[in-house]
C-alpha cells in the first residue's frame, strides 16, 4: 500500500483540489450488525439526519457533494475512481480500521458474504493488490468510533488514499457519538496526525511496517460514551508506560491492578 502511494505521489496523480472538488459521503450500514440496537445514535435514521446536516453545510459554503445512504463497498469504489472527488466523508459503527456496511461480495472470494470492510478490502478490491488511480487532495472524515483494541493494526480508512494525512480527521481511541450540534464535516473530530504526534515526513512519506505497528498498534480505549477528551494525548501514555513505576501507580488508581501487600 505505502509503495503504491508513493509511487502515485510521485506521478503526480491526484483528484482535483479541494476548493475545485466535491465532498462524497457516505453512510455505511448493516441492518443485520445489530437488531436489537437501542442506541439512538448507532440507528439508521439518526446517521442519516447527520449526513444531511453536514450535505447542508457544505451547500452553505458552496461546496458541492454527493450523498449516498446505505453505501456498499462498491459505492466507495467508485469515488476512489472518480477524480472530481476531492473529498470523502464515512458515517457508520466502526472501530478505527473497520467499518460495517450492507453486506457484499468479494470478488476474489465470491462464495463469501461480507459485512464488514477493513482499510485494505477499500483501497484493493478485495484483498489483492492496491488499485486505485490517483490520491485524493481534500480531506478525510471518519465519523465513527476509533476503537483501537478489537484488532492487532488499526490503520485508519483514510490512511492510504490521502495525499496528505495530515487531513484525515477520526477519533482514535473513542467512541465517537456525534451531536445534533454536529454541522461540519470535522465536528466532534480531531487529526489522525496531532493525535498520535506524527511529524511531517510521517504524514506525507510512505511509513515502514514496523513504525506502522508502533503507532496503529493495538491501544486500549482510553475513554467511552460520556467522558471528556483527556489534557494528554496519547505520545504522554507511552512515557508513562516507560515508567514502570508511575504507570503501575496508574493502573492502581484507575482499579486494574491490586495494591502491593505492606511486606
Amino acid at each position: 500500500m505505502e509503495q503504491h502511494r508513493a509511487r502515485l505521489f510521485e506521478e503526480g496523480r491526484f483528484s482535483l483540489p479541494p476548493d475545485e472538488g466535491r465532498m462524497a459521503i457516505f453512510v455505511f450500514f448493516d441492518p443485520d450488525y445489530r437488531p436489537g440496537n437501542t442506541i439512538v445514535e448507532d440507528s439508521l435514521d439518526a446517521m442519516d439526519r447527520e449526513a444531511r446536516r453536514i450535505q447542508r453545510y457544505l451547500r452553505f459554503r458552496g461546496k458541492r457533494s454527493e450523498y449516498t445512504k446505505e453505501a456498499s463497498i462498491y459505492d466507495l469504489w467508485d469515488a476512489l475512481d472518480d477524480e472530481t472527488v476531492s473529498d470523502i466523508t464515512v458515517i457508520g459503527i466502526s472501530t478505527l480500521s473497520r467499518i460495517h456496511l450492507t453486506p457484499w461480495t468479494r470478488e476474489s472470494r465470491s462464495a463469501k458474504r461480507n459485512g464488514t470492510m477493513t482499510y485494505y478490502e477499500a483501497i484493493s478490491r478485495g484483498g489483492g493488490w492496491p488499485d486505485f488511480k490517483h490520491l485524493k487532495q481534500g480531506s478525510f472524515y471518519q465519523r465513527t468510533s476509533g476503537n483501537m483494541d478489537k484488532a492487532p493494526l488499526n490503520v485508519p480508512l483514510g490512511w492510504g488514499i490521502m495525499a496528505d494525512r495530515a487531513s484525515i480527521w477520526a477519533i482514535p481511541q473513542y467512541g465517537f457519538y456525534p451531536s445534533t450540534r454536529h454541522f461540519r464535516p470535522r465536528d466532534g473530530l480531531i487529526r489522525v496526525s496531532r493525535h498520535f504526534g506524527l511529524d511531517e515526513a510521517e504524514t506525507t512519506g510512505p511509513m515502514d511496517y514496523a513504525r506502522t505497528k508502533e503507532i496503529f498498534g493495538l491501544r486500549e480505549t482510553i475513554a467511552l460514551r460520556g467522558y471528556p477528551m483527556p489534557r494528554f494525548l496519547y505520545p504522554a501514555y507511552d512515557r508513562l508506560r516507560n515508567n514502570e513505576a508511575l504507570f503501575r501507580l496508574h493502573q492502581r488508581i484507575r482499579g486494574h491492578g491490586e495494591f502491593d501487600s505492606p511486606e
